[in-house]
């Protein structure tokens, strides 16, 4: 969870129904603004608080991809619309912008298009996106394909927003050494159990939405839900998986 104090609060609205106090909006470069399509086509902005700024996303796949984004553990940053790299097609070079990258607390980079199930059935679609994970992989990065298959869950759509709420509840060290200890010392510890230690309920949820703590996002989340303690470590959580080139097979993170 940031640090930072900000002087000139932005109160944003997001599409969830709930108000986040973002800072002053930290600069991103697109390496590409959005084409001119049909007006039944929903762009928006996702206000990051991993980021500390608004992602723009261009279609509502993007938008639940980048809810996957911040609350994955294994994610440090994400960026929309990163490098454009060029590829050649049908004998002409053509600029192709992937849709996101991702950079990993352990280092690694993965670069992400987002697209329906259904397109890459399209054999113009499908070549594209070899050719641009053969491209990518020239340059040492590793690119994949999020579909509407891998981003539908239910549950885990759920406690994504429940949590959502708690991303800016503050906390401090002392919260933070606390749930350490309880979560190193209790053979089976919960949502309860920490709550009672640190007094209220609202600082665990504020824990778990800002990755301190984890627990099983694919179940509810209840009061006897069972977490773990990640903090500063390198924690493998990545609560969605990608399709990889040529063969288009899923890859769990």
């Amino acid at each position: 969870m940031s640090k930072k104090n900000f002087a000139v609060p932005q109160k944003v609205r997001c599409g969830d129904d709930f108000a986040f106090n973002l800072g002053p909006e930290l600069k991103h470069s697109r390496s590409r603004e959005p084409v001119t399509r049909s007006r039944r086509t929903i762009r928006g902005h996702f206000p990051s608080v991993k980021m500390e700024r608004m992602i723009d996303w261009e279609s509502q796949l993007e938008r639940r991809a980048c809810h996957r984004f911040e609350f994955s553990p294994s994610i440090k940053q994400y960026y929309e619309q990163p490098e454009s790299i060029w590829l050649f097609i049908e004998g002409k070079y053509r600029r192709y912008t992937p849709d996101f990258k991702l950079h990993f607390t352990d280092g690694s980079v993965l670069i992400i298009e987002i697209k329906p199930f259904d397109h890459l059935q399209k054999r113009d679609i499908r070549d594209k996106l070899i050719l641009a994970s053969l491209e990518f992989e020239k340059v040492g990065r590793k690119f994949g394909v999020i579909t509407d298959q891998e981003l539908p869950n239910k549950e885990l759509d759920r406690n994504i927003h429940f949590l959502r709420q708690y991303q800016k509840l503050p906390f401090g060290e002392a919260e933070i050494e606390k749930a350490k200890k309880f979560c190193e010392k209790t053979l089976l510890p919960s949502i309860s159990g920490l709550a009672q230690i640190l007094g209220r309920l609202g600082t665990v949820y504020a824990l778990l939405a800002n990755n301190v703590c984890g627990t099983d996002m694919n179940r509810p989340i209840e009061p006897d839900s069972l977490i773990i303690f990640v903090g500063d470590t390198n924690h493998e959580t990545c609560i969605f998986s990608y399709r990889s080139a040529p063969d288009f097979e899923l890859v769990d993170l």
